[in-house]
Parts: C-alpha cells; sequence; structure tokens
C-alpha cells in the first residue's frame, strides 16, 4: 500500500456571511413572532378581561409550536455549518474526514 495518487479533493463550503446573517435575523423574527403568539393573548385577556378573547389562546400553542421548531433547527444549523464533510478521491480509495 505505497502512496496513492491524490485525483480529487472536495470539502463542503461554509454558508456565506450575507447568508448566515440573513437566517440568523429570520430566526430571530421568528422566535420573537412565536414569543409574542404566547404572551399577547395572555395580555389582552388580563388587560381587558373581554371573555371573546379566550378565543385568541388558540395562537399559544401555535407560537409555542414555531418556538420549539426554531430552537431545535438553530443548533442543528450551528453544527451543519461548522462540521463540514471532506472527502478525497484516490487512486485506490476513497477517504473522508
Amino acid at each position: 500500500m505505497g502512496n496513492s495518487k491524490v485525483i480529487h479533493e472536495y470539502t463542503e463550503k461554509r454558508i456565506e456571511l450575507f447568508w448566515w446573517i440573513f437566517y440568523l435575523v429570520v430566526l430571530t423574527v421568528g422566535f420573537i413572532i412565536g414569543v409574542t403568539l404566547i404572551v399577547f393573548p395572555i395580555y389582552l385577556l388580563i388587560q381587558f378581561g373581554a371573555p371573546w378573547l379566550l378565543i385568541l389562546y388558540s395562537f399559544i400553542l401555535l407560537g409555542v409550536w414555531i418556538d420549539i421548531k426554531l430552537v431545535y433547527y438553530t443548533p442543528k444549523m450551528l453544527w451543519n455549518n461548522n462540521h463540514l464533510s471532506s472527502y478525497t478521491l484516490l487512486e485506490n480509495k476513497i477517504e473522508t474526514k
């Protein structure tokens, strides 16, 4: 098993800075919207006390769902951007790093 000749090397690219900032802004805005959907119906019911405002409680579940999805998605996106695949194609095998 002597020295094998490298035919091709490939490493996945990181997300460009513009898109990284864009994703973080979208995630932050989405999280704020989710928190607002959770807090605002409770605030309105306490502030005004009208029974018809109980209808807005259905938005609390939507806000919780949005925030849970974003909390699970954000670390996954960070991990995928920091742990990039790298492949080397040699004459007789393929190596990964």
